[in-house]
This record gives C-alpha cells, structure tokens and sequence, in this order.
C-alpha cells in the first residue's frame, strides 16, 4: 500500500459510494488514534471493565481506525420533521450499519494483504442482552480519534 492512512481512506469512500443502498451518504469522516493512548484507559475506567482496551480486541495493535458515514441532508431532515422516527432515517440506520459491516470486512481483507493484522468490531447489536452493556464502544473510539464529542445526550 502506498500511504497507508489515504489507502484507508480511499477504502472506506470507495465502499460507500460503491454501496447499493436506498441510503444516500455525505463523505465519511475518518479518523486514527494510538491504540496505546490513555484516553482507551480512561474509557475502560468510566464505562466498566467489561470495556475492552483496543490490546484487548487485538493483543498487537498499534491504531484504531474511527470513521462515521454521514447520512444525506434530506434524511436528517425528514428525521428532524419526524414526529417520532422517519422511515428514511430507519432505512440509513440499518443499511449504514451494513455498509460498516462491510467496510470493515474490506479493510481487515486489505490490511491482511500488506501483513498487517487488523480485528473489527460489529457496527451495532455488540451487546450483552442481559444488562445492556456493551464491550466497544465506537463513539468512544470516535472520540480518541479526533471526530468530535459527546454532545447533550452523551
């Protein structure tokens, strides 16, 4: 791979647009962090020791990958007018967590290629059904990669 940080991404673009869904999807926003930064830590701290540490999901690994496919202005929308859900946001919710699932299955295939050992973890559904928690959380990771914060509703 040449640069590996733009192969990633031009993985993950290339998936999106190339996605048979209903779903029409803004650029997705991409993100890197240190699997060894403190912040992993102090997530597993706050959120409970059944947390895992990126080490945890994969003993070797050096960066976690974060990226957040937006959905298009008129899904947003159609959800903000919504008096509860709008069907077009259900619809992006369960075909975007689809295309995750696959974008993460192209990148470990990828990444195999150029010896590099890669773990995912599953878009959504990642939870214990007794107590409600999960193991991962992909917000969080998010968030140690730089895509943002956690706003009012955390």
């Amino acid at each position: 791979m040449q640069n590996l940080e733009s192969s990633i991404k031009e993985i993950i673009y290339t998936q999106v647009e190339q996605a048979k869904t209903t779903t029409r999807f803004r650029k997705p926003v991409v993100g890197f962090a240190s699997a060894t930064d403190p912040l992993f830590d102090k997530i597993k701290e706050l959120i409970g020791p059944h947390h895992l540490h990126p080490t945890e999901v994969l003993p070797e690994a050096k960066t976690v990958i974060a990226y957040f496919l937006p959905f298009a202005e008129d899904i947003v929308n159609a959800n903000r007018k919504a008096a509860y859900v709008a069907r077009e946001w259900s619809v992006a919710y369960i075909e975007g967590n689809k295309v995750i699932n696959t974008i993460s299955e192209e990148l470990q295939k990828e990444l195999a290629k150029a010896e590099i050992q890669a773990a995912t973890q599953p878009a959504t559904h990642n939870f214990n059904e007794q107590d409600l928690t999960a193991m991962w959380s992909h917000k969080s990771a998010a968030f140690v990669a730089g895509l943002g914060r956690f706003g009012l509703n955390r």
